[in-house]
């Protein structure tokens, strides 16, 4: 989120990126951060391993979704600093 609000400098975007997320979770069937009495639009059922299911946390908690965040994370920072929207702090300069 940080990093949405970085790139564009505007508080809109990771705002409804949060809301679109945690509207999704549930919609699909999946926990929302341990919270499994919701409700669900679309009856899914998560079965595996917890690397990959999340376990009782989610689907937030997965290795996939971590690895995706991380991702565009890392893309967005990437961007941000070819385009000059992240400044160096001057107690940082050598």
């Amino acid at each position: 989120m940080g990093m949405l609000f970085i790139y564009t400098k505007r508080i809109w975007l990771p705002y409804f990126f949060h809301i679109g997320w945690n509207f999704s979770q549930p919609f699909y069937g999946s926990n929302l951060t341990g919270t499994n009495d919701l409700g669900s639009i679309i009856q899914a059922k998560f079965s595996g391993p917890e690397l990959i299911t999340g376990g009782a946390v989610g689907i937030e908690d997965s290795i996939f979704t971590t690895t995706f965040l991380l991702l565009i994370g890392v893309v967005l920072y990437d961007s941000a600093k070819k385009e000059g929207k992240i400044i160096e702090s001057k107690l940082f300069k050598r």
